[in-house]
């Protein structure tokens, strides 16, 4: 009897250590004692001297933690588990449907959510998050319906009238919807930190205000949106560089049109590929799929799922592995300076928000597409893709009208115009993942 008292003691601590893990975000250890305490659960015949309250504790802090090692299908089944206890539990309906979005089950998901608010008819947060797999799903109709029922059981959540803003059509709507949102933002001191940076909730208003900005061709203000938002990178390619201190050399793309202007470079620290295909990886919650500018999802053209990074998070948090990347691209953009010295008139390029992309089997970016199309991208002058795996069968990068078929190799980073001589696409990939890095270089005078 002791011995099962003692067990049972041991299964508390172990449950309370790991939440309190849990809640310092380390990982790793609470999943450990989550774990441990599953063992003592299983192997031991405790069942029936534990609350069912204490397993939902349990069967939550596992889903919790295996969701933060990217560990989805495990954050399901604990989460199954949980509601085979109580299945009106609200937190585990709420956080399985953001599981089953990460997977991009998108209608599953929305059948949570709607199990969640017939338990709880009032619940804004449920609306919301039906709004983010309605347009993963492509249907921005029914994710601006949601939206605005959110708005009105929550009529001052920044992050709903954010994203109602980001989808209405009208754009001069849209832009005074902005404009309102950005000005009371700015009156709320939490909104402005003390290095003069701003909240997530206000970047994400400059920059869906920069974006409408460039579509109504008010490029200088969109512009300076964007530098408030996102940020950029700032490279200056006037500073005369040494041959000695260019560690990543050039290499010719050939092709039977010469000169093509599309330029290769292999990365040096070829480990930074697999460090960044692993943060990836582990930030599954900040999967989207792709989208194209005008047409938004459109599997037929295009089928990618990735991350949109801002250069503010890298510089904000100091993300070594990324600001090592961009000293790579750095390098790249220097060097392609040099070859073609008319560049070194424009004196200085920026990178925006770019995408961490990843192909699956079957993925691709099919439609021939330039990178400069319209009003609102007329201040790109090139794009630039590292392909971060080999892949063996598909995936090339292809430009038709230099009869050219790039095969991605590891580290391999390419810097080509923008414009539509060189227009591109993705073949269909036919083996193992791709994973990519892809942005645009601009110039902002």
């Amino acid at each position: 009897m002791n011995d099962l008292k003692k067990l049972v003691e041991s299964f508390y601590e172990l449950l309370e250590e790991g939440r309190e893990l849990l809640a310092n975000s380390k990982f790793d250890e609470s999943l450990n004692n989550f774990q441990e305490a599953e063992k003592l659960l299983n192997s031991n015949d405790l069942s029936v001297k534990l609350k069912k309250e204490d397993k939902i504790l349990l069967y939550r802090g596992l889903a919790f933690a295996h969701h933060n090692k990217n560990n989805v299908d495990k954050a399901i089944f604990y989460s199954k588990e949980v509601l085979s206890l109580e299945q009106n539990d609200l937190i585990t309906l709420s956080n399985l449907a953001i599981f089953y979005r990460v997977k991009n089950k998108f209608n599953k998901s929305i059948e949570v959510l709607e199990k969640l608010l017939e338990v709880k008819p009032d619940a804004w947060e449920a609306y919301y998050n039906m709004s983010r797999s309605y347009i993963g799903l492509g249907e921005l109709e029914k994710a601006k319906e949601c939206l605005n029922k959110a708005n009105q059981m929550a009529p001052g959540n920044t992050a709903v009238q954010k994203d109602i803003a980001a989808l209405t059509d009208d754009f001069d709507e849209k832009y005074e919807k902005l404009i309102e949102l950005k000005d009371k933002l700015l009156k709320d001191d939490n909104n402005i930190f003390e290095d003069g940076t701003f909240s997530d909730h206000l970047i994400d208003v400059f920059t869906n205000l920069g974006t409408v900005n460039l579509i109504k061709g008010n490029t200088r203000q969109g512009l300076q949106d964007l530098g408030k938002g996102p940020g950029f990178f700032e490279f200056d390619v006037t500073k005369e560089i040494k041959s000695g201190d260019i560690k990543e050399k050039s290499q010719v793309i050939i092709s039977n049109e010469n000169p093509n202007f599309i330029s290769s470079w292999k990365m040096e620290n070829i480990k930074l590929c697999d460090d960044i295909i692993d943060m990836f990886e582990k930030n599954s919650d900040k999967h989207v799929p792709g989208m194209m500018n005008k047409v938004g999802i459109n599997k037929e053209r295009k089928v990618t799922v990735e991350i949109p990074v801002k250069p503010i998070d890298i510089q904000r948090n100091k993300n070594k592995l990324l600001l090592d990347y961009f000293e790579h691209i750095g390098n790249c953009i220097n060097d392609y300076c040099n070859n073609w010295n008319v560049l070194k008139n424009f004196k200085k390029f920026h990178i925006g928000v770019f995408n961490i992309q990843k192909y699956e089997l079957g993925g691709h970016f099919s439609f021939p597409h330039m990178e400069r199309d319209s009003m609102s991208t007329q201040h790109r002058y090139f794009a630039f893709m590292t392909y971060l795996n080999d892949v063996d069968e598909g995936g090339e990068t292809i430009f038709p009208y230099y009869d050219i078929s790039i095969k991605p190799k590891k580290g391999t980073t390419l810097i080509w115009p923008s414009d539509w001589t060189h227009t591109h696409y993705g073949d269909i990939v036919k083996s193992n993942e791709k994973y990519i890095v892809t942005g645009w270089i601009e110039y902002h005078k």
